[in-house]
């Protein structure tokens, strides 16, 4: 059975038992190919999969796992706070969507700023696995695939990424294309496991 024809308890119990898998966490899936994991959903569910994702950081951490729970959308605010002018721009009503783009591209970019942002909070977690959701959040500042293609070289340890993902992961003409909300255009991303379909 694919993730397709699992519903939601089926899937959580698929996700429970994979996730507290030794050979999970040793990568021995995966073999030397980059330990990232893909949960696409149907984007109308994102707050039930937000809850599972709580469930899950939850029981595998009973379990004694060490998991680290990165919500991409908390980051970029976290990020966008520290700059010093988030709270300007929630009380400016001409912006307009180019402006706020233009203005939040330096403090968000990828390679400089967001991804070495976030490999630096699972360096110094030193995880079992990540669980990454906030992607619908976040879009269009943060890109998914963007993200992980920048994280690898950044990362002291390669550990299991699982990322819930609002949208389809699908192999379209012999290539993995991620479609955000099922409606974007898609994006070409080879270096990631579908984890219901590629794992096992």
């Amino acid at each position: 059975m694919n993730g397709k024809e699992m519903d939601y308890n089926e899937r959580y119990k698929y996700l429970m038992e994979l996730l507290d898998d030794d050979k999970f966490i040793q990568k021995k899936y995966v073999g030397a190919e980059i330990p990232n994991y893909i949960c696409a959903f149907p984007p109308e569910e994102v707050s039930s999969y937000n809850d599972m994702v709580e469930n899950l950081d939850k029981n595998l951490t009973r379990k004694g796992r060490k998991v680290l729970h990165l919500n991409v959308y908390e980051i970029m605010i976290e990020m966008l706070k520290d700059s010093g002018d988030f709270e300007d721009y929630l009380e400016e009503s001409s912006l307009t969507h180019k402006s706020i783009m233009e203005d939040f591209e330096g403090v968000l970019d990828n390679d400089t700023e967001f991804a070495p942002k976030v490999a630096s909070i699972i360096n110094d977690s030193i995880p079992d696995l990540v669980l990454m959701n906030g992607i619908g959040e976040s879009y269009p500042f943060i890109r998914v695939h963007t993200l992980l293609e920048k994280l690898p070289p950044l990362l002291k340890r390669l550990v299991p990424i699982v990322v819930f993902y609002p949208g389809n992961y699908d192999k379209i003409t012999g290539s993995s294309a991620l479609q955000l909300f099922g409606k974007l255009e898609h994006k070409n991303y080879y270096r990631a496991f579908n984890i219901f379909t590629e794992v096992r």
